[in-house]
């Protein structure tokens, strides 16, 4: 008899994963899909749809279903994961029986966002559906043990949301998140091109111009990048140097809402597993944790030692793999 394949996945606002224990990570493309504007159907997703968006800008509109790690269109983001599940499947052999599914979600989703999210999953193809947090998975995905007594304290920054909670015995015995992250300092840049040099930068120049210059307060590596746009008022292509500085700058403002979001977590964290905070300090998770001087900031700010995970990617979708075998636990 066929045992159904146990697929992890982390819908990520700017990214999205599948993971297998056996077989690993099987997929990590970015979480956009390619629309052809003739017909209003999805003609690709990740790299692919990222193509057709580039060489035929007339014929395709993207579009990103989850804003904040929350699905802002339930019919893209229903097509993706029916996309995502057949090809994770394809990829371990395939298989006579629907999957079961550990979804990685932020925490902070309502209830109706936790219902709208699993009725998704399940009509994409999906036998079971369970939900484990980001930060439970991020811990998971550092083989940190669900049974430890010591406290862990676990923060993660995504492209739509920013999370932190402090792990004891399985249970967050503290946590905090926002609906801000890698998108927003994004957002940020291209508000601050538009308004200082009048030019128009795509999301994916913003976030490109981010990871060649950008970085946290107080971090000293002076450089210079070209940015390419258009002129808002002639309409005509142009080009700009901006220097790591300014970015730094405009950068600080978002920075310090997720600061504030760990800050809130160490607040109300029980002052009996404060010892464990001050030995452990902080494990950092998710692709904005690798800005440049990040950590350094942080553990400044917080007086903590701040640790960035071996794989600061992928550790959230390792977590959904491993947090198989803690549901099937709960379950004896």
């Amino acid at each position: 008899m066929f045992k159904p394949v146990q697929l992890g996945i982390d819908l990520g606002t700017s990214n999205v994963q599948t993971y297998t224990k056996k077989k690993g990570l099987l997929y990590n493309e970015p979480t956009i899909a390619a629309i052809r504007e003739e017909t209003g159907e999805c003609e690709a997703f990740g790299y692919k749809a990222e193509l057709l968006l580039k060489e035929q800008p007339d014929a395709f509109r993207g579009s990103r279903p989850l804003e904040n790690g929350v699905m802002a269109d339930d019919a893209v983001t229903l097509e993706m994961l029916t996309f995502l599940i057949k090809s994770s499947l394809k990829k371990v052999g395939g298989s006579l029986r629907k999957p079961n599914v550990v979804l990685c979600v932020a925490p902070n989703l309502t209830s109706v966002e936790k219902r709208a999210v699993k009725k998704a999953v399940l009509l994409s193809g999906a036998s079971t559906i369970r939900l484990i947090e980001e930060p439970a998975a991020c811990a998971l995905g550092t083989d940190i043990k669900a049974e430890s007594a010591s406290a862990h304290f676990i923060a993660s920054i995504g492209g739509g949301t920013a999370s932190s909670a402090v792990i004891c015995s399985g249970r967050s015995a503290a946590s905090s998140s926002i609906r801000a992250g890698g998108s927003d300092l994004d957002r940020a840049i291209t508000d601050y091109l538009y308004h200082t040099y009048s030019v128009i930068v795509t999301r994916s120049a913003a976030e490109n111009l981010k990871i060649d210059i950008g970085s946290s307060p107080g971090y000293h590596n002076y450089k210079q990048s070209v940015i390419r746009g258009l002129d808002r008022k002639s309409g005509l292509p142009r080009s700009i140097a901006v220097s790591s500085r300014e970015i730094q700058k405009v950068l600080e403002k978002p920075l310090h809402q997720v600061l504030e979001n760990i800050e809130n977590t160490i607040a109300s964290c029980p002052p009996e597993l404060s010892g464990d905070l001050i030995d452990r300090g902080l494990l950092l998770s998710g692709g904005t944790s690798l800005l440049p001087g990040l950590a350094e900031w942080f553990s400044q700010s917080l007086n903590l030692p701040v640790h960035s995970t071996q794989d600061p990617f992928e550790t959230a979708a390792r977590g959904t793999g491993a947090a198989f075998n803690l549901f099937n636990e709960s379950n004896e």
